[in-house]
């Protein structure tokens, strides 16, 4: 028996197995509508475990939450699940994530008058849209 035949045959235990389970009420299957399946693909991605870090990281500190995660045996491919509402907002988080430099801004307010006051409370306004944003900020 060939090495692939072997797989194929324990393969086919488990989907029989698998069958069974659900037919007799030992597993369950949980159906979630609305969903999207998002998945992060290229060649350079083998063997660098910071690839799902910022994957994963970039949709957690967006709020988007992974219903399921699965990464293909060649290391070439991670996928996730997320609400499709949330699908576009999770690949323009992610494409940002490894395609987009942070930039960083110094600012210094002088002589605080009218304008520079409405400036700063404006500012301390935003901190919280900054922050989503991925935006640092420090007094």
């Amino acid at each position: 028996m060939r090495k692939s035949e072997a797989a194929d045959g324990r393969a086919g235990d488990r989907a029989r197995n698998s069958g069974f389970e659900l037919r007799h009420g030992l597993a369950t299957l949980d159906q979630k509508p609305d969903q999207a399946i998002v998945a992060v693909v290229g060649e350079g991605m083998k063997g660098r475990p910071d690839v799902a870090g910022k994957v994963f990281g970039a949709l957690g500190r967006h709020n988007i939450s992974i219903s399921a995660i699965a990464q293909g045996a060649s290391e070439r491919n991670i996928s996730c699940v997320v609400d499709a509402s949330q699908q576009s907002r999770a690949l323009n988080v992610i494409h940002q994530g490894f395609f987009e430099a942070r930039k960083s801004l110094a600012l210094v307010v002088v002589g605080v008058g009218n304008i520079g006051g409405a400036l700063l409370r404006q500012l301390w306004r935003a901190a919280a849209v900054s922050a989503r944003a991925g935006i640092r900020r420090s007094a």
